[in-house]
């Protein structure tokens, strides 16, 4: 399945992190070209942006309902909601 790439892809040590518009991250070996890993964040999440590194081995991505979304390398995806600002 093709999509369009959402933002600017972020360098993730050996990896470039690329988001694309069909709900997923696709990791991207920097020596080879080849798909190191994929991250499917879901049918119904839209990205806003590129995903960027978040810690140690998670990523997080901003949605466009204005949320935002973080995710480990593999595992489900978890959505956090946004701070009520005053």
């Amino acid at each position: 399945m093709s999509s369009r790439i959402c933002g600017r892809p972020a360098l993730l040590g050996k990896s470039l992190l690329v988001t694309l518009q069909n709900g997923s991250v696709v990791g991207v070996r920097l020596d080879s070209g080849a798909l190191a890993r994929t991250i499917p964040l879901g049918s119904d999440i839209v990205p806003a942006a590129a995903a960027v590194p978040f810690g140690v081995g998670r990523i997080l991505v901003p949605l466009a309902d204005g949320t935002l979304l973080w995710s480990t390398l593999f595992p489900t995806p978890a959505k956090v909601k946004p701070k009520e600002t005053l």
